[in-house]
């Protein structure tokens, strides 16, 4: 980890430190569900924890929140094996992004993250280089 990253890190541990003085965080284990219609994957590389927020319908479809899976969309999703200075360990984003972009692929749901082009939520595909995404249809 670089020195900066460490430093922002902190800023984001201090940021918390006081609700988790208060009670008010719980921590969740790995590929759990923490609340009812709730799940998370573990999702290693970006950040120490980094997890995906899974929401799932009673009809079975789902919404998987990536967080940082995908920075570059433009990139990653014909190379997942590109990371970033911001992943922690670069080695295990990049198999987390093949691994989520096969499963979003595979599993046909919804997927929503900060890097995705707007309106930031869709589905992916597999294509003819690797993968494409198709954002959901935005009506005005």
């Amino acid at each position: 980890m670089t020195e900066e990253i460490g430093k922002d890190l902190q800023r984001a541990l201090d940021a918390l430190a006081p609700y988790i003085a208060t009670g008010k965080v719980a921590r969740f284990a790995d590929d759990a569900d923490p609340l009812p219609n709730f799940g998370s994957i573990l999702r290693p590389g970006h950040t120490p924890g980094h997890s995906s927020i899974v929401l799932k319908a009673n009809d079975g479809q789902r919404l998987v929140f990536w967080g940082d899976v995908i920075h570059g969309d433009y990139v990653q999703f014909d190379e997942p094996d590109v990371f970033v200075t911001f992943d922690v360990d670069g080695t295990a984003a990049a198999a987390t992004r093949a691994v989520a972009l096969a499963d979003a692929a595979d599993g046909r749901y919804l997927v929503a993250g900060a890097h995705l082009p707007f309106p930031g939520i869709g589905h992916v595909a597999r294509d003819t280089t690797l993968y494409r995404f198709i954002p959901w249809n935005y009506v005005e």
